[in-house]
C-alpha cells in the first residue's frame, strides 16, 4: 500500500480522505502540469 498526499494542501481529496492505496491500483506515474 502507498499513502498519497497533496503537498502544501491540507484539505484536499488524498490520502488523508480516501486511505492507503494498494499497489496494484496504481497504473501510472503522475507530472504535474504546472506548478505555481
Amino acid at each position: 500500500e502507498v499513502f498519497l498526499l497533496m503537498e502544501g494542501v491540507a484539505d484536499s481529496f488524498d490520502g488523508r480522505y480516501f486511505g492507503p492505496v494498494p499497489t496494484a491500483s496504481i497504473i501510472g506515474r503522475l507530472a504535474p502540469l504546472w506548478t505555481e
